[in-house]
């Protein structure tokens, strides 16, 4: 792994492959007091988010288009039920960890690694619709690996 850089608060802004391009923080502006993550930006792209008092984030804004999220806030670790945006509404299937969901398209099962990660999405007839992969596992497969905003190397490959 590479050499990685801080910025004033700690925040990591590039490590490995990957450089984060989320500005120093105005209080006002990026920061709160819990030091969350409020905005950033990677190229043209810039994703603001919004939580809950207790840090949930309930809303992501990408490029002005809103993505909000409906949360089980009594489950041990917070859980996403549904997310609405401009594609409409997605609502997830939890088991002992999360088995698909329902999306604007048809259901999705959700297919997972042997860490419980989940890596692929599959329709109903059983055809993966969607790869993730990380950078690293990514040059394996043969995949160009491309870096999401506030993630550091999630790759995202539509079938």
């Amino acid at each position: 792994m590479g050499r990685q850089a801080r910025g004033l608060r700690g925040n990591l802004r590039s490590g490995g492959n990957a450089v984060y391009a989320i500005p120093l923080p105005a209080r006002e502006t990026y920061g709160d007091q819990a030091n969350r993550l409020i905005s950033a930006t990677v190229g043209t792209t810039t994703t603001q988010y919004a939580y809950n008092a207790d840090g949930a984030r309930l809303q992501q804004v990408v490029n002005g288009s809103p993505t909000t999220y409906t949360l089980d806030l009594a489950a041990q670790l917070v859980q996403v039920l549904t997310q609405q945006d401009a594609d409409g509404e997605t609502a997830y299937l939890y088991g002992v960890t999360r088995i698909g969901e329902q999306q604007p398209g048809g259901w999705a099962d959700h297919l997972s690694d042997a860490l419980g990660r989940v890596r692929q999405l599959a329709d109903v007839g059983g055809q993966v619709t969607l790869a993730l992969a990380t950078r690293r596992t990514a040059s394996r497969c043969g995949v160009k690996a491309q870096a999401r905003a506030h993630t550091d190397s999630l790759a995202n490959h539509s079938m």
